[in-house]
């Protein structure tokens, strides 16, 4: 009480921005620790890309968006990265600058030595929970299939992970060429987009590459579903 009251209200503040600054590092620490996306760009923020990379020219990614299981009507997800529905093998080329891609057909025919014949989306799913050998069962699958391509790294994104990899880019134009209607509520599924361009957030997007069938209840294709992926 002795001090001046312009003194006591600068304590004041200094120490309301304090608090107000810890609560904002809790808050931050608090978001990458639940984020598989932001902790992995966190881990990787200091090392060159030459080290990660190995100074290679190009890399070949295996991209997998993975389905899940689910229990009866969607009422609890018991596995978040199950069937790699989603089988895309992009080049990356650093000097040309672009990128080219491939995508294999879920329902390929692969066996691996040691397996029977399996579709190929199921090979994640066969690792369990283990996604160290759920990725390696995947991989092994496709590099059955392209033998002469080596894969440098393989990307598992389930459902969470892509919409928030698509919100963090700031969400993707795309064109719609039909009108597109579909509301699957264990699935997660409410889609309801007029043929023309939009720009699709993280979910939208998430069930824009998941969407099956149109309005006349005609289902997509696989080809049709790749392309939109």
């Amino acid at each position: 009480t002795k001090r001046p009251l312009w003194v006591r209200v600068l304590g004041g503040v200094f120490y309301l921005g304090v608090l107000g600054v810890a609560l904002g590092i809790g808050t931050v620490g608090g978001t990458i620790t639940r984020s598989p996306v932001l902790s992995a760009m966190v881990r990787n923020y200091n090392r060159p890309p030459e080290q990660v990379f190995a100074g290679k020219d190009s890399i070949t990614l295996l991209l997998l968006g993975c389905d899940q299981d689910v229990y009866y009507r969607g009422t609890q997800v018991l596995n978040e990265a199950a069937r790699s529905d989603m089988i895309l093998v992009a080049k990356v080329d650093f000097k040309k600058k672009i990128i080219t891609g491939l995508s294999i057909p879920r329902d390929t025919v692969v066996r691996l030595p040691g397996y029977r014949l399996h579709k190929i989306n199921a090979y994640h799913a066969m690792g369990g929970k283990d996604r160290e050998k759920a990725k390696e069962l995947a991989t092994r699958a496709v590099q059955e299939v392209l033998p002469n391509v080596p894969i440098d790294r393989t990307i598992v994104l389930n459902y969470s992970a892509f919409q928030e990899v698509v919100d963090m880019v700031g969400r993707v134009r795309v064109k719609v060429d039909r009108k597109l209607k579909y509301e699957d509520k264990a699935g997660g599924i409410d889609i309801d987009l007029e043929p023309g361009w939009h720009t699709l957030d993280g979910y939208t997007a998430m069930c824009y590459v998941r969407f099956r069938k149109n309005d006349a209840g005609r289902a997509l294709s696989d080809f049709e579903r790749q392309e939109n992926q």
